[in-house]
């Protein structure tokens, strides 16, 4: 859904002297549409027995998570400064709800990820300032009653902001990261014919 895919752009910068230097070495900016999916119950139920098998691989596991934390550390000796600012739409699944009529669905926007970042300078040294989220979540009926297609909403614009801080150097008088979170309130309405799928969903996932 939406004019493309994906847009990604990366820039490095060279801090000289000279005019131009935007205040990092280097700048990430990522754009992802997003996709739309069929819910079936065989094959997803297929697929995520495929991907059960990889938690058999321990070992490649802890391999890749030893490489990553030296990658970290040379970062953090390099002490390069890396600006980011992505916006990920994920997918949107389609459940089809067949008690009544074939075209009945619930619809699932699962919401759009974000983050971006800023380098401050406070009294105690420069800090990594992190936004980012996850938006607009939400779960939607399209029933068809009475020969009319009746849409409602069950979940309705959930949001989770996180805003992160990052001392570029040791500090003394903060935490190596600090993290503030917050979650919209969730209110749910339901119809009886929202609340039997969602019981049937929640059924369906636990096979």
């Amino acid at each position: 859904q939406g004019e493309e895919l994906i847009d990604l752009r990366y820039n490095s910068y060279i801090n000289d002297g000279r005019e131009g230097y935007p205040g990092y070495d280097h700048a990430l900016y990522v754009r992802m549409g997003s996709a739309q999916f069929n819910f079936l119950e065989q094959p997803i139920h297929q697929f995520m027995d495929y991907l059960s098998k990889f938690a058999e691989m321990k070992s490649t596991y802890d391999m890749a998570r030893q490489a990553a934390l030296e990658s970290a550390q040379q970062l953090g000796q390099a002490a390069t400064k890396m600006h980011f600012d992505v916006v990920i739409e994920t997918p949107v699944v389609l459940f089809p709800e067949n008690h009544q009529h074939a075209s009945d669905v619930v619809v699932a926007h699962l919401g759009e990820i974000w983050a971006s970042n800023t380098f401050v300078d406070e009294s105690d040294g420069c800090i990594n300032t992190i936004k980012a989220g996850l938006r607009a979540i939400n779960l939607t009926s399209k029933f068809n009653i009475a020969q009319q297609l009746q849409t409602l909403p069950i979940v309705d614009d959930i949001d989770l902001n996180l805003d992160i801080k990052i001392p570029q150097q040791e500090s003394k008088t903060r935490p190596g990261v600090d993290i503030c979170g917050s979650i919209k309130d969730v209110t749910m309405r339901l119809t009886e014919r929202q609340y039997v799928f969602l019981m049937d969903a929640i059924n369906m996932f636990s096979r």
